[in-house]
């Protein structure tokens, strides 16, 4: 079975800072499942978020898939978290046309650390005793997010940011330790939203030296005569304790390209391009002036 995962979020929002398709066709998602299905890629990672993403999987049926979907935070109007996190999960597994879910996260762990992140995660592991859901775990932007967490709740999976920029995951010793508590990992963002394959007159961030570190990556593709989409999945794909690798796809062709470089990835030497910088490594705080 393939280690890479299929991310939604294009199928029902223009995401990523380097997309120019804007939002997924239907049409276009149908290749991509059924090409998926045939190379032995059996999940997708979804959320209520990703606009319509769930509906339009939903109507194509996706029943031979496992799917990880995500909850937002409960509205400040909240009176009974149960009954919301109820709420959203029935909604989910009806737009999905599903009867069970492999995965529910929530989309952020902020909500998490409050008091009332005991209900919500409590609420989530019910369903997952009535066999609605086989994990529940959450999405983080930084493991410092698992520090908050940690001894509070039993995570079954957690999703994380992790590429040749933003390798905190492995360096803070939470990947290992994640493992060595049988929590399954997945991870996102190996190609930064399509910035560490975008050409270097594309480079869109202000800073300069951002640019500086854009360069070496660019000099060693070209030095080795690698190519950017392989170069990037070797590094998650070479930690044993990453599970899946979600990647974004806007259509069949991306996925064949994705599945190619999947099978070159393999035994590739990449230097430590390490960053510890979040206007760098976290799009949220990206200077696009």
């Amino acid at each position: 079975m393939s280690r890479l995962a299929i991310g939604s979020v294009q199928f029902g929002l223009p995401y990523g800072i380097s997309n120019t398709y804007g939002q997924t066709s239907s049409a276009n998602v149908a290749e991509i499942l059924n090409l998926a299905g045939s190379r032995n890629i059996d999940l997708i990672d979804t959320a209520i978020d990703y606009g319509n993403s769930e509906r339009v999987l939903g109507d194509l049926g996706i029943k031979n898939f496992k799917i990880v979907t995500k909850l937002g935070n409960p509205p400040a109007s909240c009176k009974d978290y149960a009954i919301w996190v109820r709420g959203q999960v029935k909604g989910c597994l009806t737009r999905l046309g599903v009867k069970r879910l492999y995965a529910v996260l929530f989309h952020s762990s902020k909500c998490l650390i409050g008091g009332q992140g005991s209900k919500l995660f409590g609420e989530l592991q019910n369903l997952k005793g009535l066999g609605f859901i086989e994990k529940v775990g959450i999405s983080i932007y930084s493991p410092t997010e698992l520090d908050l967490l940690e001894g509070k709740i039993d995570l079954d999976l957690v999703q994380a940011p992790l590429n040749i920029l933003d390798r905190r995951l492995e360096t803070s010793g939470w990947l290992d330790k994640l493992n060595s508590n049988n929590v399954e990992v997945h991870t996102r963002s190996s190609f930064l939203q399509g910035l560490l394959l975008m050409d270097r007159c594309s480079f869109p961030l202000a800073a300069a030296e951002h640019k500086v570190t854009f360069d070496r990556w660019k000099n060693f593709l070209e030095y080795n005569n690698f190519d950017a989409i392989s170069s990037c999945l070797s590094y998650p794909l070479s930690l044993n304790g990453v599970h899946r690798v979600i990647v974004g796809i806007n259509d069949a062709v991306q996925l064949n390209q994705l599945i190619e470089a999947e099978k070159r990835s393999k035994d590739r030497e990449i230097p430590d391009f390490y960053s510890s910088d979040e206007t760098l490594i976290d799009p949220r705080f990206w200077d696009l002036s």
